[in-house]
């Protein structure tokens, strides 16, 4: 198509050609495409192409830019396609904006643009379409917010539309999460079959193959099929499908899908097989609150094996060459060196790489960093997960380094940050990370519900320091509380000086404090 003189069919081409590049590596080129069908739909006033290659470029800009991106482009486009009654251009406006947001972390914003292309779609007559695109446009940020009651009726009512059938799988991807994070592993199973069904079908870009992988792989690991989901993510790492590969992909969804992987890695595996994670991990439930028994910690047996063999999202399979094993701690040194070369693109993807990071260290510094984070965005399930992480870093730092304070500050701090924790997964319903807090609990001898711990779970005390503690409590002296317990004035002493180590406490009065501060007697 020749440059002169412009024409409106050389400006469509361009355009178009600019929303079929989506790949780092064309991203210059995408741009330059799209200003340029910019530039010629002005000079020869085509007004629909116009408003189209202006939603391209603002997209373009935005997702390869922080979130100081100005995105007037938008508001421009829909003024020019609203005088020119282009619909979808309108329509595809709110579809680019609210995506735009949501990849930023600005949730709230994202949810009131689909809300609004929604009720446009619904005048125009293209709910089942647009208006369903724009129901996965606002069933994320929900998620996101933990609004998951809220998304799931906005999912309900654009399946019942009858969208198209790659809307439909992705409206199913987001119960999907919310049915995995609540416990319900049967759901999600029936649920992940009838959109993988569809899936299968089609050439897909990161946008929906990312997302769909991490999904299987929450699931295999909610099923216990820990051999399955260490193969699907060195499938993953080495899929030459750039679409597939979060090396190769946005750091839009490769981020949360290294996040998963390394969790899945260094965590969950490596702890229900009962083997060390890799260097500076910690062995223990991950937040997908799985059951089951372990499964091997290694990927092996020829291509063709697993369910990521047999062709889910057409990845290859993943066996290392001349008959090796890769190892969890293998994955997670490849997902490493994936993450240290992604991009970090805006405060969503900078709180998941701190979550990353704070996995890699376990330090508590680093974990509470990527709780205010995640905080900021207003993201309570994440938030949860990292307070939990925070926690178990308070009591067990990394390394085998003692508790930073005394125990007493230490506990306090633990029950606040598990407290919190608590709060945000019971609104959620988030069952199998409501468990894995309540474990930590008591693991750490800390009561959450207002009731009195068990008794030999108490403050790393034993039986008999409790019950000493708690006569301290009442104001009782050591003659008082031999008499009491039928034991020795200098056994008591011995007791009282083993309490006062152990809660971090000078005196007496100190610990009797701590006991009430913790509400550790039901009758104090």
């Amino acid at each position: 198509m020749p440059a002169s003189p412009p024409s409106a069919l050389r400006a469509r081409i361009l355009e178009g050609l600019a929303r079929m590049l989506n790949t780092p590596d064309v991203w210059a080129e995408k741009e330059a495409h799209a200003a340029e069908a910019l530039r010629i739909a002005r000079q020869i006033g085509d007004a629909t192409t116009e408003a189209q290659a202006l939603i391209t470029l603002t997209w373009s800009r935005s997702h390869r830019a922080d979130t100081n991106q100005d995105l007037t482009g938008y508001a421009e486009a829909r003024r020019i396609a609203g005088e020119a009654r282009a619909y979808t251009a309108l329509m595809r406006a709110a579809i680019s904006e609210s995506d735009t947001l949501e990849g930023w972390g600005r949730h709230e914003a994202a949810t009131e643009v689909a809300r609004r292309g929604i009720a446009q779609a619904e005048e125009y007559g293209v709910a089942r379409t647009s208006g369903a695109f724009l129901a996965i446009n606002l069933a994320e940020p929900l998620v996101s917010l933990g609004r998951w009651d809220e998304a799931l009726e906005v999912i309900e009512h654009a399946l019942d539309l009858a969208p198209p059938p790659p809307y439909r799988a992705s409206l199913m991807g987001f119960s999907l999460d919310i049915l995995l994070a609540r416990g319900d592993v049967e759901g999600a199973e029936a649920l992940f079959h009838e959109s993988h069904s569809i899936l299968a079908k089609g050439t897909y870009r990161d946008q929906t193959l990312l997302p769909n992988l991490r999904r299987e792989l929450k699931l295999r690991l909610a099923q216990g099929h820990d051999a399955q989901a260490l193969e699907l993510i060195a499938a993953v790492l080495r899929a030459e499908d750039a679409h597939a590969n979060p090396r190769y992909a946005s750091p839009r969804y490769g981020w949360p899908f290294l996040v998963s992987a390394l969790h899945a890695a260094t965590v969950i595996i490596p702890g229900r097989a009962g083997a060390p994670g890799s260097p500076g991990t910690a062995a223990r439930p991950g937040p997908s609150g799985t059951q089951g028994g372990p499964g091997p910690s290694t990927v092996a047996g020829p291509p063709g094996s697993s369910v990521v063999a047999r062709g889910v999202m057409g990845l290859p399979g993943a066996a290392l060459p001349d008959g090796e094993e890769a190892t969890a701690e293998q994955v997670a040194l490849r997902l490493r060196e994936v993450a240290e070369k992604l991009e970090i693109r805006g405060e969503l993807q900078r709180a998941q790489s701190l979550t990353f990071a704070a996995m890699i260290s376990r330090d508590l510094a680093a974990w509470d960093t990527a709780t205010q984070a995640w905080e900021a965005l207003s993201q309570p399930y994440a938030r949860a997960q990292t307070l939990l992480a925070a926690a178990e870093a308070a009591i067990a730092p990394p390394g085998g380094k003692e508790p930073v304070g005394q125990a007493g500050g230490v506990r306090e701090s633990v029950a606040e940050r598990l407290s919190t924790a608590r709060a945000l997964a019971e609104r959620l319903g988030a069952v199998p990370l409501l468990a894995e807090i309540d474990s930590l609990a008591r693991r750490a001898r800390i009561s959450l519900t207002g009731e009195a711990p068990a008794e030999e779970t108490r403050l790393g005390l034993t039986a008999r320091e409790f019950e000493v503690l708690k006569l301290v409590t009442r104001g009782l002296s050591n003659r008082e509380i031999a008499g009491e317990l039928f034991i020795s004035v200098k056994t008591v002493s011995v007791h009282v000086s083993n309490i006062l180590a152990k809660l971090g406490a000078a005196s007496r009065g100190e610990a009797a404090a701590t006991a009430h501060r913790l509400h550790l007697f039901t009758t104090a």
